[in-house]
């Protein structure tokens, strides 16, 4: 039997073994009670009666041996019993012409729904031996039944109603516990199927945010193209949050995925229906949709800003964030050639301000381009020690003494097209190699005026950072270790700063500024009244 079906399958047993009990005793009195010739009954007990007797009583037995978790042995002790009792039924009531014939398709269908296989093949064996010696013995007359054993009038009428009672109620057990496992299997049929259409879906979606995920976008995007209107193009738009590495800095990454469900509501809200919307990757979005060429896609690109730049509530903090939008349009475009058009006006939409967008043009493509080979080429030359610090002296005009120098960065080796630091500077601050080429920048001043102070010299090193160094929570913690680690005091590095970043800092920018000055470094102001 099967495991998961054991309980109901054993309750079934037992109810069934009761019954035929009750049946069996039933029977042995209705072959016992005869009626003489002159309407006077009399009690015969023959070797049919003691046999139903034998029979009901060894079933408590069987039941004993299934209660006590013996089900299999149980079982085929009972199939013996029933053999056995639809065996003799047989011989005492004409052979193959008996009632109790009609028993053997229910037994066999009962013995395979309730049995192994071998307990299915020895059953049917065990019934076609038994048919067969049946029906010899009633035609060559081996060993005819005595006559008082027969069964006559209503008493036979009380047998075949036992008889159809009993395979009635097997039949019905049976068909009980077919209904129930056909109706398990279309359970799980149905489970099957939705678990199927589930893997389909998630298949197909982000499972963040719920937004289609980028296999699907380009599946989506492809049959757009294909049925594309005369007359119309797509518009793809590539957003990319400004400063959301610092959202999960400052917070944590749980804060940071909120924000990405919260970006994702508001995206798909204040687009329309026929737009498909999507996430990239990490902080990354795209929204596409057939229009008239004649339309306005910047129109559509604002409306996205001012929905991202709106407040969102993380744990009860009012958290503000903008976006960086990059615009394609194209008629003919593949998916990742369009995506990489949006991606390079994204990127330098971000590089110029960020909470802004740009459209893709093929001047941009260029500085695009030109912008790619800076990046690559700084990390190769920073991977190499290629690059180098000059030092521009600071005089202290009434005395006409050097009293610091400000660290300048060149690019003197390594330089493909021979970049400027006006050309190269923009690109490495609209990057996230500002961190990594700023670091190098303040350690390399760091030890130069350390080796200053042991010549002799005691001036001070000035370096210019970036909002986007201030804007990381361990900057002043960074720099600390820095001048620990060069042996260099606080007082005599120098932190210049951009004015415009003063006026747009924000409280992580103060934030730093303050550690800074708390831990002994000087501030300046770079550019001072522009």
């Amino acid at each position: 039997m099967q495991e998961s079906n054991m309980t109901n399958s054993v309750q079934r047993l037992v109810k069934i073994i009761r019954f035929s009990q009750v049946l069996t005793s039933l029977s042995a009195v209705n072959h016992a009670v005869k009626t003489a010739a002159d309407g006077s009954f009399f009690i015969s007990v023959n070797a049919v009666v003691l046999l139903f007797i034998l029979c009901s009583l060894l079933a408590e037995p069987i039941l004993k041996l299934i209660k006590a978790n013996k089900v299999q042995l149980g079982f085929r002790l009972y199939l013996v019993l029933i053999v056995m009792l639809i065996s003799v039924g047989m011989w005492a009531q004409g052979g193959i012409d008996s009632l109790n014939i009609m028993s053997v398709p229910i037994l066999l269908m009962f013995g395979a729904l309730y049995g192994d296989l071998l307990d299915s093949i020895c059953l049917c064996v065990a019934m076609i031996l038994v048919t067969i010696l049946i029906s010899f013995n009633s035609t060559i007359g081996w060993f005819l039944p005595p006559s008082d054993i027969l069964a006559t009038g209503y008493h036979r009428l009380i047998e075949a109603i036992f008889i159809t009672g009993f395979a009635g109620y097997i039949t019905w057990a049976v068909g009980h516990d077919m209904r129930r496992a056909f109706g398990k299997l279309s359970q799980e049929y149905n489970n099957v199927k939705a678990s199927k259409a589930e893997i389909v879906r998630l298949s197909k979606t982000d499972v963040l945010t719920g937004l289609v995920n980028v296999k699907q976008a380009r599946e989506n995007y492809e049959a757009m193209l294909a049925t594309l209107p005369k007359n119309h193009c797509i518009c793809f738009y590539f957003i990319d949050l400004d400063g959301f590495k610092v959202i999960n800095d400052l917070f944590d990454h749980k804060a940071g995925d909120n924000l990405l469900i919260l970006v994702a509501n508001s995206l798909t809200s204040v687009s329309s229906d026929n737009a498909e919307v999507c996430r990239l990757s990490g902080d990354e979005f795209a929204i596409f949709f057939v229009a008239k060429q004649s339309s306005d896609s910047t129109l559509f690109a604002q409306k996205l800003l001012d929905k991202i730049a709106e407040p969102y509530d993380l744990f009860g903090t009012s958290i503000q964030i903008t976006a960086s939008i990059g615009i394609a349009e194209t008629v003919s475009s593949d998916f990742d050639r369009i995506r990489k058009k949006a991606d390079m006006a994204m990127f330098q939409s971000k590089g110029a301000s960020k909470n802004n967008y740009l459209r893709y043009s093929r001047s941009l493509e260029r500085e695009y381009m030109k912008t790619t080979y800076v990046v690559d080429g700084l990390k190769e030359t920073l991977d190499l020690g290629l690059l180098e610090l000059h030092y521009q002296p600071q005089v202290d005009l009434p005395s006409q003494e050097v009293i610091g120098a400000e660290a300048l960065i060149r690019w003197p080796k390594n330089n493909p097209q021979d970049y400027t630091p006006e050309q190269f500077m923009g690109v490495i601050e609209s990057t996230e190699l500002v961190h990594e080429v700023g670091e190098w920048v303040i350690k390399e001043a760091c030890t130069a005026c350390k080796s200053w102070h042991e010549q002799g010299f005691k001036i001070t090193v000035a370096v210019n950072v970036s909002a986007q160094q201030l804007l990381k929570p361990d900057f002043a913690k960074t720099v600390e270790r820095t001048l620990l680690s060069a042996g260099l005091e606080p007082r005599y590095l120098e932190v210049e700063l951009t004015e415009r970043y003063l006026v747009d800092s924000s409280d992580g920018v103060e934030k730093q500024l303050c550690a800074l000055r708390k831990v002994g470094v000087k501030l300046s102001i770079d550019d001072f009244g522009t």
